[in-house]
């Protein structure tokens, strides 16, 4: 019989060495900070009853911020796209497809970076910020008040 010694990190991802399991922990932390200034995302925005609204140029700053670490993460010396300024990015552009592919803290940050539209609203999903909401569907935020 052999011990297996595995290392598991704060959002539940296994890991082999502790090393590894830090890397991860910081990364989960940067990006955490990254998106912070967008706040938690409403119960109703994600069973799709409604929208959120955010500032356009916080939208974009968070954008950077992902991209930021995408950077410091050597990943722009493959992919040039990461150098670019987050506002002249798309984010259903290349980069979606990287970081959807690469997973993990990072993909699920792009992943709700391309849920808001060019306007700042934050939706259930991709699909509507790139299509007109359904007439029924209000800023929560409205609905809160």
């Amino acid at each position: 019989m052999e011990q297996v010694i595995k290392y598991k990190a704060k959002d539940g991802g296994i890991f082999n060495s502790s090393t590894e399991c830090q890397e991860h922990e910081l990364l989960c932390y940067q990006v955490q900070q990254a998106m912070a200034p967008l706040g938690d995302c409403p119960e109703a925005v994600a069973n799709g009853k409604g929208w959120l609204q955010h500032s356009p140029q916080t939208v974009i700053a968070c954008r950077q911020a992902i991209m930021d670490i995408c950077v410091a993460r050597g990943m722009a010396k493959t992919f040039h796209v990461f150098n670019l300024p987050a506002k002249d990015v798309h984010p259903m552009s290349m980069i979606g497809r990287i970081l959807d592919d690469y997973g993990g803290p990072l993909g699920h940050a792009w992943y709700r970076v391309r849920r808001i539209d060019e306007k700042g609203r934050e939706h259930q999903q991709p699909y509507y910020a790139l299509n007109r909401p359904d007439k029924e569907q209000i800023c929560v935020e409205d609905r809160l008040a």
